[in-house]
């Protein structure tokens, strides 16, 4: 073989080495998802180095994620599933692939200890045997669900919000189930021999904040044969495994101490029963930033604050007036880390208030649609820069109307957070035959946002009625949300001022582009 021969083959084979070695880097860094969502701690360890996560980095197959104390996380997989992870977590991405259309996608995930509530996406709806999450404890299969695992210093507690689970433990000789909301338990205590014990209520571990559309029975509350309908908890006695034991709380069983040997009883010296000290209830803060439009008046902001922040239920201080959730009303549109960010919503169909004129119950139809958050440090927005930042991309949005169903709803503000003026605001959303309209601006002050209804009117969406624009009245407030303020979450009421029956509330948040 001649030099130049050698030199070419030599120079095809680093060629080859190259795109070789490339694909195996391009393997190593195949794209699972995007972190919506961090609190405290995050790593992420991948090639032997530890990546701090943060919104919007992206998290790759093989990577490990660690959530610290006081931490939490949630994520956006590519096929659209949402992974929220707890404090002290670990989960590693085993396996993450697809690409819309193909048969092949797949899903391995192992939680090494911690909590995780995950809603599947694509892959855990199509093939059901393509998506697994294994535990120290049990393996988990899915059916289009929408689910809880947390690992405890003695097992594994499991919940199914929705759709339908296949757990098997990793022992032989453990218990192998299906749960649902349609099946005998939707959830369960794994031990660390593979014992599976039916809970006939939610755990523990599980009732803050994450059980939001489901009602807790009452302390005597046992298991009978009856189905309960909707969001209720649904507890039948049906055995599918002799391993499978029915308790009719929220704890594991105990198992009892070994019974010593039989001795006399010596006689205590009687001594007089001392009375306890009476110890006062714990006194409630109202520390959370909050919405609250009370759908009597919807056209009246209230100046509110809230008692805790990640609860379908929590109480709000409106003045010398409390709001708290009446005793066994629906809360409807219940949602966590709205849009990835530290907010939570809902509305109440009946809600109590110190002032008995002002309770309302389901039977107006007309109750609190509410919001509680976590507003963007300060300091950070008033050291954010930029003379033009348009807020417009309505991501998250809770309506309701006396109209009919309300949509469509369009947001937009020009922020200018050098000067601190708000100015182009404006907002419009349909109703069935009407469409609501309203201009307004604000400022920035000490990194606090502002906002002022300058106009609002009401138009009728049939070109052929030719009635004019009717004015309405109303309020707009808004906060800065995220990290680096990159979103706003807003609050409005309108009324119609020739009749006041005629109403639009609503929450959203707009992020910046």
């Amino acid at each position: 073989m001649t030099g130049i021969n050698k030199t070419i083959v030599f120079s095809v084979c680093l060629i080859v080495l190259s795109a070789f070695a490339n694909t195996k880097v391009l393997a190593a860094e195949k794209e699972a998802g995007k972190t919506l969502l961090t609190r405290g701690e995050v790593i992420g360890q991948r090639d032997g180095k530890n990546i701090t996560l943060k919104r919007r980095s992206n998290i790759y197959e093989k990577d490990e994620i660690r959530v610290g104390k006081d931490g939490r996380a949630q994520f956006r997989m590519i096929d659209q599933a949402l992974i929220s992870l707890q404090e002290n977590s670990v989960l590693q991405i085993k396996k993450y692939q697809f690409v819309e259309g193909e048969t092949s996608n797949s899903a391995l995930l192992e939680l090494l200890s911690g909590g995780l509530r995950t809603i599947t996406g694509a892959i855990g709806k199509g093939n059901k045997k393509a998506y697994e999450l294994r535990t120290p404890l049990a393996t988990i299969g899915i059916r289009g669900t929408d689910y809880e695992v947390e690992i405890v210093s003695n097992g594994m507690y499991v919940a199914v919000w929705e759709g339908v689970i296949h757990l098997r433990a990793r022992l032989r000789s453990g218990c192998n189930i299906l749960l649902g909301r349609s099946k005998p338990f939707m959830f369960i205590f794994i031990d660390r021999l593979g014992k599976c014990t039916g809970l006939d209520e939610v755990p523990d571990v599980f009732r803050d904040g994450h059980s939001s559309n489901i009602k807790i029975p009452a302390a005597n509350n046992v298991l009978d044969a009856n189905y309960v309908t909707g969001k209720e908890l649904l507890a039948r006695p049906v055995l599918l495994d002799p391993s499978i034991e029915v308790i009719s709380n929220s704890q594991p069983p105990v198992t009892p101490p070994a019974t010593p040997p039989v001795t006399p009883p010596v006689e205590p010296p009687v001594t007089p029963p001392t009375t306890p000290p009476v110890v006062p209830p714990p006194e409630v803060t109202y520390e959370v930033s909050a919405f609250a439009i009370d759908q009597t008046r919807p056209s009246t902001e209230l100046d509110v604050s809230a008692s805790e922040l990640n609860t379908a239920t929590p109480t709000f201080n409106v003045g010398l007036n409390v709001l708290d959730n009446a005793a066994g009303s629906a809360v409807q549109n219940y949602e966590q880390s709205v849009g990835g960010y530290a907010v939570s919503w809902g509305y109440w169909g009946e809600f109590n208030s110190t002032l008995a004129s002002r309770n309302v119950d389901d039977s107006s139809n007309r109750g609190l649609l509410w919001a509680t958050y976590e507003a963007t440090d300060p300091d950070v927005v008033s050291a954010r820069t930029g003379a033009f930042n348009r807020y417009d991309n309505v991501s998250n949005s809770l309506l309701s109307a006396t109209a009919g169903a309300a949509s469509n709803l369009q947001v937009q503000m020009d922020v200018n957070f050098e000067s601190g003026a708000v100015s182009n605001g404006a907002l419009s959303a349909n109703t069935p035959n009407e469409t609501w309209v309203a201009v307004f601006e604000g400022q920035i002050t000490s990194g606090d946002l502002d906002l002022q209804m300058n106009g609002a009117s009401v138009i009728d969406s049939d070109p052929n009625t030719a009635s004019p624009p009717r004015d309405a009245s109303g309020f707009i407030a808004g906060d800065f949300i995220g990290d680096n303020a990159e979103a706003i979450l807003g609050a409005f009421g309108l009324s119609e001022d020739a009749d006041p029956s005629n109403n639009i509330q609503g929450l959203f948040t707009v992020d910046d582009q």
